[in-house]
């Protein structure tokens, strides 16, 4: 319902728009319940208990995770974040009161992230005590659904008797460890051990901040706060141009752009050695009283630099770009579309409307040796042949201007706008690396990272392992469900050559976009160039 259009392109007035939001943020609920529940069935699904880690991508990957782990002193090869000892901590009232003493353990933190504890006992005579075992680290026990139950019921049955709750909470610790590679669409229980990659390192230097990895170098700049990549400066630059466009159309006004901050301040979050935060924080007009902070993070083992910018947006009516110069001048860019990429030179434009070097990317573009990629920011463009410029945001009050600049012509009703200004708190994810040679994987390794989960043991599956094993001989996995029982497995080759996927011990068959069988494959099948297919495996189990 989301695909017309204009609806898609928010080229509407604001109510459609808000419809539009609201579906996707029903789509977004509706993959996190089921990521939660192939999450949950992982927890349960194998012999050992303890930390582990799940890949959600087709091959084999390592990564930075974050974990809670017991205990109060770092395993080796894990940057500790924070700490909480063990401690116990006793509320009074009366049975009345349980909801409101629980309520606040939970909101003084003695009840973990999740505000509810692991285990709980009541006293067996005498006034009402209820003792509940908090472990950040730990699944819960099942029986205490049943504990509980029984403590609401015998606070319920004397509400002015006195009442007892107390937290015996375990020591416990976040941690970020760099994990080694995971089978693909497989799990691996997770043991300390010394890092297998370079240490991440941060030097303060006379000029800003100095951040390597082994793979790459930053260093920030404090003056412009924008950051150099392997020697190339300027990295991260915010440009913001006055629009006197409409929803439809970037349209350019006569003052210049703007590109320097009225203020910066650097500061480190995380200085390693697995990961490195070195937060940004700029003043523009339009970004609030907190300023633009830009988070920069380099991780052990990534060949490219994160950035999370955020900012309270109070502008109007103007454009912000975040610049990556590229070292060398190139007239040529490829950028990711639907199963393909697609390459660029120059401007398009066509009878009713001027040329632009503005272009869409799904997930990534690739200019030179840079490649940016993104979580949703989808225009792009290469500027004077030197610059990749990353659109953030537009900001515009009027559905449809008669006849601005860059359009000639009416394209709908001159509707005005509020929404479509973009106030309010925004954050965009989108990351840099220079020299990549498969972008497609960058983009998978950056947006589809690895999962922690806490393993209880009771299954039957191995410490690592997979259940579906595939080589995809340069061919990509777009989607892998189950369907009337059969496994499906949804492919495509965005390469000019055949692509050969392997998938050892299965047979199927390949179905194509109208749903018919076009051939029968036993352990492996072809791809002509650009071909996508349903390949359903013969098998209503994995195991």
């Amino acid at each position: 319902r989301n695909s017309a259009h204009d609806s898609v392109c928010a080229c509407s007035a604001d109510p459609v728009v808000r419809a539009v939001v609201a579906r996707y943020d029903t789509a977004r609920a509706l993959a996190a319940g089921v990521t939660a529940s192939a999450v949950s069935i992982a927890e349960v699904a194998t012999r050992a208990s303890g930390p582990m880690i799940v890949n959600p991508l087709p091959f084999e990957t390592g990564g930075v995770v974050e974990l809670v782990l017991p205990g109060d002193v770092a395993p080796a090869g894990v940057q500790q974040m924070s700490v909480h000892p063990a401690a116990v901590e006793e509320r009074a009232g009366r049975g009345r009161d349980l909801a409101s003493m629980l309520g606040q353990l939970a909101a003084d933190g003695w009840l973990g992230p999740t505000g509810r504890g692991v285990g709980a006992d009541l006293s067996a005579n005498g006034p009402l005590v209820v003792t509940i075992h908090s472990d950040a680290s730990r699944k819960a026990d099942p029986a205490m659904a049943s504990v509980m139950a029984e403590a609401w019921a015998q606070a319920g049955a004397a509400p002015d008797e006195p009442l007892t709750v107390r937290v015996v909470r375990a020591a416990g610790q976040r941690v970020v460890t760099r994990v080694e590679p995971v089978p693909g669409w497989g799990w691996a229980m997770w043991e300390p051990a010394a890092a297998g990659a370079p240490r991440v390192t941060v030097a303060e230097t006379y000029a800003g901040v100095s951040v390597t990895n082994g793979l790459l170098h930053v260093d920030l700049d404090r003056g412009a706060g924008t950051f150099a990549l392997d020697g190339v400066a300027g990295h991260n630059g915010l440009v913001e141009e006055d629009d006197d466009g409409d929803t439809y159309n970037f349209s350019p006004a006569d003052r210049p752009p703007v590109t320097a901050p009225d203020s910066v301040a650097v500061e480190v979050i995380e200085a390693g050695p697995v990961r490195a935060v070195i937060r940004v924080r700029r003043h523009y007009p339009w970004s609030g009283a907190d300023g633009a902070l830009s988070d920069i993070e380099v991780a052990a083992g990534e060949a490219g630099v994160r950035i999370t910018t955020s900012f309270d947006h109070v502008g109007r009516d103007h454009r912000i770009r975040a610049v990556f110069p590229l070292g060398r001048r190139t007239d040529r860019t490829e950028a990711e579309c639907a199963f393909a990429t697609v390459v660029r030179t120059g401007a398009e434009g066509g009878p009713h409307e001027p040329a632009l070097a503005t272009f869409p990317s799904r997930r990534f573009v690739t200019a030179g040796s840079t490649t940016l990629t993104h979580q949703g920011l989808l225009e792009y463009e290469l500027v004077d042949g030197t610059v990749l410029a990353l659109t953030l945001l537009r900001a515009t009050g009027i559905l449809s201007r008669p006849a601005p600049r860059a359009r000639p012509n009416v394209a709908g009703p001159p509707v005005p706008l509020r929404d479509a200004q973009m106030p309010g708190p925004q954050t965009f994810r989108y990351a840099v690396a220079r020299g990549c040679a498969d972008p497609w994987e960058l983009a998978d390794r950056m947006w589809t990272p690895l999962v922690p989960v806490t393993a209880g043991g009771h299954g039957h599956l191995p410490e690592r392992g997979r259940r579906l094993a595939v080589d995809l001989g340069g061919a990509r996995v777009s989607a892998l469900r189950r369907r009337e029982g059969a496994v499906e497995m949804r492919v495509f080759n965005p390469r000019p050559e055949p692509a050969r996927v392997v998938v050892d011990g299965h047979e199927g068959t390949l179905v194509d976009l109208t749903g018919a069988t076009t051939r029968r494959w036993v352990g492996r099948f072809e791809l002509r160039p650009f071909e996508f297919v349903t390949a359903r495996l013969a098998a209503t189990s994995l195991d």
